[in-house]
């Protein structure tokens, strides 16, 4: 009977330290494997090895659920972004190719059509390739800008000279609504930079023809140079009609336009100022705006000296 209560009593232990051994072990390896888990993941969120307890685990998981979370928003307005881009980028393809499209089926279509009418289509037809191929050059360059396949060719140039390239390039332009252009801060010869200057150059002539869209007659136009330490200030100031503050924080984006009937029939491709931002960002520089509606705008950037 004793025989039979010691060998019961030790069947006992031994199932219980059994037990106690293989939990034991489970939470171990569990650990192991979570704090592998979280080494992994965490991706440099500050932890100490030594102080493996529940609480340290809890806080860890919690920064790490947290990180999560914050990607997964971020891929979500990324995927939103990318949405929008996409079916930006389809609706400013889709305008003049089907105005190329109309005009040439008008042509083929009327036999009787005269001379004279066919060849206006087909110059308005011809017109909307050019945008078409505006668009398509843009987002090319827009897309080598991200994908740093673009590099900048920065030689030594004057800013003066540069400001009246770009002038006598618009005066075409601007002439049906008289506007005018000044150059201020700067002489001759006298403020010498360092830099791409071609793409500089695009970003004062994309800067000047928005200018003249969104201008007055009678309008004037400044270019305007402010010298400091190491650099040069540069601004493109107009009286126009300005920004609303709700815009200022999304003219940059691709295809944004802050007044969209008056751009749209101006032409452009709806990149300009996205590629501005992209250029100035490639020389290590902020494009900033300051605008007033019913006033004007004042785009500006830094340039290093020479």
């Amino acid at each position: 009977m004793i025989l039979e209560i010691n060998i019961s009593w030790v069947s006992v232990l031994f199932v219980s330290v059994y037990g106690v051994i293989i939990w034991l072990l489970s939470r171990y390896y569990t650990n192991r494997l979570l704090w592998k888990i979280i080494k992994q993941e965490s991706d440099g969120l500050a932890f100490s090895k030594s102080l493996q307890d529940a609480s340290h685990v809890n806080v860890l998981l919690k920064k790490l659920l947290q990180k999560r979370s914050r990607e997964l928003k971020r891929l979500q307005t990324l995927e939103e972004y990318r949405k929008q881009y996409t079916g930006n980028v389809a609706h400013e393809l889709r305008t003049p190719i089907f105005a190329i499209q109309g005009y040439i089926e008008s042509v083929i279509d009327d036999e009787s059509m005269d001379k004279e009418t066919a060849m206006h289509f087909l110059k308005n037809a011809r017109k909307n390739t050019f945008r078409l191929e505006q668009i398509i050059t843009d987002l090319d360059t827009i897309n080598k800008f991200e994908s740093k396949v673009l590099k900048l060719q920065k030689s030594e140039f004057d800013m003066y000279r540069l400001f009246t390239d770009v002038i006598e390039s618009l005066e075409f332009y601007a002439k049906d609504s008289n506007i005018q252009f000044e150059i201020h801060g700067c002489a001759a010869e006298s403020h010498r930079v360092f830099a791409d200057r071609d793409k500089v150059e695009q970003v004062l002539v994309n800067l000047g023809m928005n200018s003249i869209k969104y201008g007055n007659k009678n309008g004037l136009t400044k270019f305007i140079l402010n010298d400091l330490a190491a650099s040069v200030s540069i601004e493109v100031s107009d009286n126009g009609i300005g920004i609303e503050k709700k815009s200022l924080n999304r003219i940059f984006e691709r295809f944004y336009r802050a007044d969209t009937s008056r751009s749209r029939s101006e032409g452009g491709s709806g990149l300009g100022l996205s590629i501005c931002k992209h250029v100035v960002e490639a020389h290590n520089k902020k494009l900033f705006v300051f605008s007033t509606v019913g006033k004007g705008s004042v785009f500006s950037f830094q340039l290093d000296k020479v």
